[in-house]
């Protein structure tokens, strides 16, 4: 006869229980759920029905992500079936590329809590060019499910159990043109932004010198007197890669770390350079004039384009550029003095002195 291991229980084989035993185990699961949901009704009431980091109202909810892996913005328009939540975003909420929306579905041992919620994918002028559902359902055992269908548009879905994706069709490709920096700005700002998901890679075409356009240095001086004024100026100004970039572009550790490597693979050194430019200047400012020296920085320009992938989508920017200081071309900074005369209201308001202005 075979032993039998006793750690082991064949749930296919289990006897029957008789109708005592039957009865017995339902009222103990009965008392347990019970016990249970009066131990948390307590709470919340004690409490004041706020949620606390309690063990138990951590686990009174199931957490469930909607992400927009598309090339659109998307905005939550919608909740229907239950709307029992301990935390979601308002309705009409739009959602960038890349981002997500946090749903706290509530969990009920009485049976399931499922809640529909309705997207709508934008178009760049906010009018809505698709809509998508997602359903969530938390069941009487507290397991997370979930399910995700395209209404309208070319548009698709997809995820798991408590993830879900909104996406483009397959394939989706987007090209962005050189002079269109301000959209490609706005994709490098949020897509190869730092903590954003999406894959960004870049590749470099050419690489040349240039000249940085003037920039303030330091504090315009402005004389309010009838004589001139003369002193010297040396200029020090350490100058880094994160200086040369262009206005509106945020530069964070993911984008710095896409650009470094491929400019180390092509040119053996790396794109976060720092130089410092130094010159000694001779300042004149004349009567009832205020003066402020100019900066121009030589430069190394590493042009190219950057091809960015999020889900079924991908994006290639066009002659995207990134600068940094030409730290061995033997070229010194370019500082140059500009003046103008006071305005009428400055030599009313400025001191009968040669006095620093905040601002040109």
């Amino acid at each position: 006869m075979p032993r039998t291991d006793p750690t082991r229980v064949d749930l296919t084989r289990n006897p029957e229980p008789s109708g005592h035993e039957l009865k017995a185990t339902k009222m103990n699961m009965f008392t347990r759920l019970v016990t249970a949901a009066l131990a948390t009704a307590t709470l919340a009431f004690s409490s004041g029905g706020q949620a606390f980091a309690s063990p138990e109202e951590t686990q009174a909810t199931q957490g469930f992500h909607i992400y927009n892996f598309t090339g659109h913005s998307i905005r939550f328009s919608k909740v229907s079936g239950v709307d029992d939540f301990h935390g979601r975003p308002p309705v009409g909420k739009v959602l960038e590329p890349g981002r997500d929306d946090d749903f706290e579905l509530a969990y009920s041992f009485t049976g399931l809590n499922t809640a529909f919620l309705t997207y709508d994918m934008l178009d760049a002028e906010g009018a809505a060019v698709g809509r998508m559902t997602f359903a969530l359902t938390v069941d009487g055992l507290n397991r997370a499910s979930s399910q995700c269908h395209v209404n309208d548009g070319p548009f698709s879905c997809g995820g798991n159990a408590k993830q879900l994706y909104a996406l483009d069709s397959q394939g989706t490709v987007h090209d962005v043109a050189a002079d269109d920096t301000e959209q490609s700005q706005n994709i490098l700002n949020t897509l190869c932004g730092d903590g954003n998901p999406a894959t960004c890679k870049f590749d470099v075409k050419t690489r040349e010198k240039v000249l940085e356009p003037g920039k303030v240095y330091g504090r315009p001086v402005a004389n309010n007197t009838d004589d001139k004024d003369s002193f010297d100026v040396t200029a020090t100004d350490t100058v880094t890669s994160q200086d040369l970039v262009e206005i509106g572009l945020r530069v964070g550790a993911k984008l710095t770390e896409v650009v470094n490597a491929e400019v180390s693979a092509r040119y053996s050194h790396t794109w976060t350079t720092a130089h410092t430019f130094t010159q000694t200047l001779h300042v004149t400012v004349d009567p009832h004039r205020e003066a402020w020296i100019e900066e121009t920085i030589p430069a190394i320009r590493y042009t190219g384009d950057v091809m960015v992938t999020l889900g079924n989508t991908q994006w290639n920017l066009h002659g995207v550029h990134f600068d940094a200081p030409d730290a061995d071309g033997g070229l010194q900074a370019v500082y140059s003095i500009k003046d103008r005369p006071l305005t009428a209201q400055q030599r009313q308001d400025l001191p009968e002195a040669v006095s620093r202005l905040n601002s040109v």
